[in-house]
Protein backbone atom coordinates (compact mmCIF):
# COMPACT_ATOMS: atom_id res chain seq x y z
CA UNK A 1 0.00 0.00 0.00
CA UNK A 2 2.67 2.28 1.11
CA UNK A 3 4.82 1.36 -1.98
CA UNK A 4 1.55 2.41 -4.27
CA UNK A 5 0.85 5.42 -2.64
CA UNK A 6 4.26 7.14 -3.12
CA UNK A 7 4.47 5.84 -7.25
CA UNK A 8 0.73 7.80 -6.83
CA UNK A 9 2.99 11.06 -5.09
CA UNK A 10 5.31 11.05 -8.25
CA UNK A 11 2.62 10.51 -10.59
CA UNK A 12 0.99 14.11 -8.77
CA UNK A 13 4.51 15.42 -8.58
CA UNK A 14 5.23 14.66 -12.42
CA UNK A 15 1.26 15.83 -13.16
CA UNK A 16 1.63 19.39 -11.59
CA UNK A 17 4.65 19.85 -13.04
CA UNK A 18 4.30 18.85 -16.68
CA UNK A 19 0.40 20.89 -16.27
CA UNK A 20 2.83 23.65 -15.26
CA UNK A 21 5.18 23.45 -18.23
CA UNK A 22 2.39 23.14 -20.66
CA UNK A 23 0.94 26.16 -19.44
CA UNK A 24 4.10 27.99 -19.80
CA UNK A 25 4.64 28.63 -16.53
CA UNK A 26 8.75 30.13 -15.25
CA UNK A 27 10.87 27.28 -13.87
CA UNK A 28 9.94 28.91 -10.19
CA UNK A 29 6.61 28.24 -10.94
CA UNK A 30 6.84 24.93 -12.37
CA UNK A 31 9.07 24.38 -9.46
CA UNK A 32 6.46 25.23 -6.76
CA UNK A 33 3.61 23.19 -9.06
CA UNK A 34 6.26 19.96 -8.58
CA UNK A 35 6.37 21.00 -4.85
CA UNK A 36 2.67 21.00 -4.11
CA UNK A 37 2.20 17.79 -6.25
CA UNK A 38 4.57 16.46 -3.62
CA UNK A 39 3.16 17.64 -0.74
CA UNK A 40 -0.67 16.72 -1.87
CA UNK A 41 0.87 13.38 -2.72
CA UNK A 42 2.66 12.92 1.16
CA UNK A 43 -0.67 14.10 2.78
CA UNK A 44 -2.58 11.82 0.79
CA UNK A 45 -0.49 8.68 1.47
CA UNK A 46 -0.24 9.85 5.06
CA UNK A 47 -3.83 10.10 5.63
CA UNK A 48 -4.64 6.37 4.05
CA UNK A 49 -1.53 4.77 6.15
CA UNK A 50 -2.59 6.10 9.02
CA UNK A 51 -5.87 4.30 8.66
CA UNK A 52 -5.06 1.03 6.68
CA UNK A 53 -2.06 0.68 9.28
CA UNK A 54 -2.65 2.39 12.77
CA UNK A 55 0.21 0.66 14.61
CA UNK A 56 2.30 2.17 12.24
CA UNK A 57 3.86 5.23 13.56
CA UNK A 58 6.83 7.18 12.95
CA UNK A 59 8.20 7.75 16.97
CA UNK A 60 11.75 9.25 17.25
CA UNK A 61 13.76 7.70 20.40
CA UNK A 62 17.19 8.31 21.12
CA UNK A 63 20.12 6.88 19.01
CA UNK A 64 21.42 3.62 20.36
CA UNK A 65 25.20 3.72 19.59
CA UNK A 66 25.13 -0.66 19.33
CA UNK A 67 22.42 -0.28 16.16
CA UNK A 68 24.28 2.03 14.93
CA UNK A 69 27.30 -0.14 14.67
CA UNK A 70 25.44 -3.42 13.57
CA UNK A 71 23.51 -0.88 10.78
CA UNK A 72 26.84 0.61 9.95
CA UNK A 73 28.29 -1.58 6.99
CA UNK A 74 24.77 -2.67 5.60
CA UNK A 75 24.00 0.86 5.34
CA UNK A 76 27.30 1.93 4.11
CA UNK A 77 26.88 -1.81 0.93
CA UNK A 78 23.27 -0.62 0.72
CA UNK A 79 24.37 2.85 -0.32
CA UNK A 80 27.16 1.60 -2.63
CA UNK A 81 24.08 0.92 -5.09
CA UNK A 82 23.02 4.77 -5.81
CA UNK A 83 26.98 5.90 -5.25
CA UNK A 84 28.10 3.69 -7.92
CA UNK A 85 24.97 4.68 -10.12
CA UNK A 86 25.92 8.21 -9.72
CA UNK A 87 29.85 7.67 -10.59
CA UNK A 88 28.31 5.43 -13.51
CA UNK A 89 26.62 8.25 -14.99
CA UNK A 90 28.36 11.25 -14.55
CA UNK A 91 31.36 9.76 -14.98
CA UNK A 92 30.84 8.32 -18.54
CA UNK A 93 29.87 11.52 -19.22
CA UNK A 94 32.67 13.45 -17.72
CA UNK A 95 34.71 11.08 -19.35
CA UNK A 96 33.12 11.18 -23.14
CA UNK A 97 33.02 15.05 -23.16
CA UNK A 98 37.08 14.84 -21.87
CA UNK A 99 37.97 12.53 -24.96
CA UNK A 100 35.21 13.31 -27.59
CA UNK A 101 34.00 16.81 -27.00
CA UNK A 102 30.99 18.62 -26.28
CA UNK A 103 29.15 17.52 -29.63
CA UNK A 104 29.58 13.60 -28.09
CA UNK A 105 27.96 14.61 -24.86
CA UNK A 106 24.84 15.47 -26.42
CA UNK A 107 24.64 12.72 -28.65
CA UNK A 108 25.53 9.92 -25.26
CA UNK A 109 23.18 12.08 -23.12
CA UNK A 110 20.31 12.00 -25.18
CA UNK A 111 20.86 8.21 -25.85
CA UNK A 112 20.81 7.63 -22.69
CA UNK A 113 18.16 9.82 -21.64
CA UNK A 114 15.52 7.72 -24.12
CA UNK A 115 17.08 4.09 -22.92
CA UNK A 116 16.42 5.35 -19.18
CA UNK A 117 13.26 6.72 -19.64
CA UNK A 118 11.58 3.40 -19.70
CA UNK A 119 13.42 2.44 -16.63
CA UNK A 120 10.86 3.31 -14.58
CA UNK A 121 8.34 0.48 -15.71
CA UNK A 122 10.58 -2.47 -14.72
CA UNK A 123 11.28 -0.90 -11.10
CA UNK A 124 7.91 -0.60 -10.62
CA UNK A 125 7.83 -4.36 -10.37
CA UNK A 126 10.47 -4.08 -8.27
CA UNK A 127 9.03 -2.03 -5.70
CA UNK A 128 5.75 -3.60 -6.04
CA UNK A 129 6.92 -7.47 -5.52
CA UNK A 130 9.67 -6.42 -2.59
CA UNK A 131 7.41 -5.91 0.62
CA UNK A 132 5.55 -9.36 -0.39
CA UNK A 133 9.13 -10.97 -1.19
CA UNK A 134 10.50 -9.58 2.31
CA UNK A 135 7.31 -10.49 4.21
CA UNK A 136 7.71 -14.42 2.29
CA UNK A 137 11.29 -14.67 3.41
CA UNK A 138 10.71 -13.19 6.49
CA UNK A 139 8.22 -15.32 7.58
CA UNK A 140 10.08 -18.66 6.36
CA UNK A 141 7.66 -19.04 3.23
CA UNK A 142 10.57 -19.76 0.43
CA UNK A 143 8.10 -21.19 -1.55
CA UNK A 144 5.48 -18.29 -1.41
CA UNK A 145 8.89 -16.42 -2.13
CA UNK A 146 10.44 -18.25 -4.99
CA UNK A 147 7.22 -17.84 -6.76
CA UNK A 148 7.33 -14.25 -6.28
CA UNK A 149 10.76 -13.37 -7.55
CA UNK A 150 10.23 -15.80 -10.25
CA UNK A 151 6.89 -13.65 -11.19
CA UNK A 152 8.83 -10.78 -10.97
CA UNK A 153 11.46 -11.78 -12.98
CA UNK A 154 9.57 -13.20 -15.36
CA UNK A 155 7.40 -9.94 -15.74
CA UNK A 156 10.13 -7.80 -15.49
CA UNK A 157 11.89 -9.64 -18.63
CA UNK A 158 8.48 -9.66 -20.65
CA UNK A 159 8.61 -5.52 -20.24
CA UNK A 160 12.17 -5.21 -20.85
CA UNK A 161 12.30 -7.22 -23.59
CA UNK A 162 9.25 -5.40 -24.92
CA UNK A 163 11.21 -1.90 -24.44
CA UNK A 164 14.22 -3.16 -26.22
CA UNK A 165 12.34 -4.16 -29.35
CA UNK A 166 10.32 -0.76 -29.09
CA UNK A 167 13.16 1.38 -28.90
CA UNK A 168 15.66 -1.10 -31.36
CA UNK A 169 12.26 0.24 -34.13
CA UNK A 170 11.67 3.08 -32.79
CA UNK A 171 14.54 4.45 -31.09
CA UNK A 172 15.85 7.01 -33.57
CA UNK A 173 12.64 7.97 -34.97
CA UNK A 174 11.64 8.62 -30.97
CA UNK A 175 15.37 10.97 -30.70
CA UNK A 176 14.70 12.49 -33.93
CA UNK A 177 10.91 14.12 -32.93
CA UNK A 178 12.59 14.38 -29.45
CA UNK A 179 14.92 17.05 -30.73
CA UNK A 180 13.46 18.29 -33.73
CA UNK A 181 16.03 16.11 -36.03
CA UNK A 182 18.99 18.03 -33.88
CA UNK A 183 20.67 15.04 -32.12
Amino acid sequence: LGTVFRNVGRLLEFGALMGAVLLGASPSTAAIAFLAGSVAGFGVSWVVLRRAVPWSTFRPERPHLQTFRELLAPGTAYMAFPIGNALSNQGLTIVIGSTLGAAAVVVFSTTRTVTRATQPLPSAIVSASSPELSRSVGGGHLAEARMILRRSVEVSLVIGMSILLGLTVFGVAIIRWWTHGLV
